[in-house]
């Protein structure tokens, strides 16, 4: 009883929690365990006991929850196994076809007795946020849509939330790390029907503890969620989708392909094969051997299992040296930054004026007509009285609107954030006439 009043008042730092959280099944892993400590302490700097407790219990919570779920919701699916059900009379879930909303289930719409399915593990499935609106304006950012390619139908689904903005953007996490997983499998993992895996002591269950890892990724994703404990992007806290878009991403992913498939040889004549492919035999059967990743304890993973992941590789590393070569080129010498904060600011004014321009130079000439009309209306009918309140009228309508659709998180996290693009490389000269134009 006294050691945990005393651990109370303790705090958890993250160089012991990257450490220690992981090795304990389930609850973090090793790619975004600095993430997880990151969404968990907040402002604070460290975990405590309580808090590190309550994530616990939610984590729970998740696990027996999907167990409800397999039996309670949908009984037809009991070879499936079911993560998250995305729909509730409070957090109803709608699917826009043709400016239409209809509402319904991520399994299946209101009114139909089957669910509606689509496979994430296809090739070329991509899943990206995206906006909605009826009539074809886009107004509403929580959505986000599905497509398995250009002539392939694609699927809108939006994601209201009564109390918060980021449902989308878990839910967005939830389906990329399923494409991320199974594309890892294609990518790093032996086909179903290599006989080879039963060379590999263990290989058999590599694939079933990818998926593992996986659903707890997602699980740890929901408990956050529950918690209101998440990072600006979720993707940072699911494995998978994580190292995809993470530098050096692909050699982790590697990492993980020998800690799922490797495993030790079950013929010994197979180890004597390797020992001698250490010497000067260079033929190329022992050559092939001696490619495979042999780890320290004499597990093996074996080359060919890897069908991609080395060009993946390549590709990331030229686009992580392009991108550290254009930031070390945006950076300014003896010029402050904050010019392109002061354009940013200053857009609307900019917008305004061009647009202005537009009806001054006739360069859409109904639009210029009806803008003319209506001042000569303003004008010759005494309106000008009016036209202030009205404006307030309507900035106080527009306001109330804009945070209703706030309250609903149904536009997006970064609506009302300033954004700075990113700028050409120039030399000082350029920056004083960037500086210059500005003013």
């Amino acid at each position: 009883m006294h050691f945990l009043l005393a651990l109370k008042g303790k705090l958890v730092g993250e160089e012991a929690f990257v450490r220690i959280a992981p090795a304990i099944s389930g609850v973090a892993d090793h790619s975004t365990a600095h993430n997880l400590f990151r969404a968990l302490a907040g402002d604070e700097q460290g975990i405590s006991l309580g808090l590190w407790l309550t994530y616990i219990d939610e984590i729970l919570k998740v696990h027996e929850g999907r167990k409800s779920y397999q039996i309670r919701e949908c009984p037809k699916l009991s070879e499936e196994r079911i993560l998250c059900i995305g729909s509730s009379r409070k957090r109803p879930v709608l699917k826009w076809e043709n400016n239409m909303a209809w509402p319904g289930k991520a399994v299946g719409l209101a009114g139909q007795k089957d669910p509606i399915r689509f496979d994430l593990t296809r090739k070329g499935i991509q899943v990206e946020k995206t906006k909605v609106g009826p009539l074809g304006y886009v107004l509403f950012d929580s959505a986000v849509s599905i497509s398995s390619g250009p002539n392939s139908e694609t699927w809108v689904l939006e994601f209201v939330d009564l109390g918060g903005d980021s449902r989308r953007d878990v839910w967005h996490a939830f389906m990329n790390e399923v494409i991320s997983l199974h594309k890892f499998i294609c990518e790093f993992g032996p086909e179903d029907s290599d006989q080879s895996i039963f060379q590999v002591y263990g290989a058999q269950k590599g694939k079933e503890r990818a998926i593992t890892s996986a659903i707890n990724s997602i699980a740890r994703l929901q408990a956050l969620q529950f918690m209101r404990k998440l990072l600006d992007d979720p993707i940072k806290l699911v494995q998978f989708s994580f190292l995809q878009k993470a530098p050096y991403g692909d050699i982790v992913y590697q990492t993980l392909a020998v800690n799922y498939w490797g495993g030790p040889l079950v013929k010994k004549a197979t180890m004597a094969e390797y020992q001698a492919a250490q010497g000067a035999k260079p033929s190329d059967e022992l050559l092939e051997i001696s490619n495979h990743v042999f780890d320290i304890d004499g597990s093996v993973y074996l080359q060919k299992w890897m069908r991609e992941g080395s060009n993946n590789m390549q590709r990331k590393m030229q686009v992580v040296e392009k991108t550290q070569a254009t930031i070390d080129a945006a950076m300014l010498q003896g010029i402050p930054s904050n010019i392109d904060l002061f354009k940013e600011l200053i857009l609307p004014l900019t917008m305004a004026a061009n647009n202005f321009g537009k009806l001054r130079r006739w360069e859409e000439p109904h639009l210029t007509i009806s803008f003319l009309a209506f001042a000569y209306s303003v004008i010759f009918r005494n309106l000008l009285p009016y036209v202030f309140p009205m404006m307030l009228m309507v900035l106080a309508a527009g306001m109330l609107t804009l945070k209703g659709l706030k309250e609903q998180g149904r536009l997006g996290r970064s609506f009302g954030k300033v954004t700075i693009r990113d700028q050409p490389p120039s030399n000082t000269i350029q920056k004083i006439i960037a500086v210059k134009d500005a003013m």
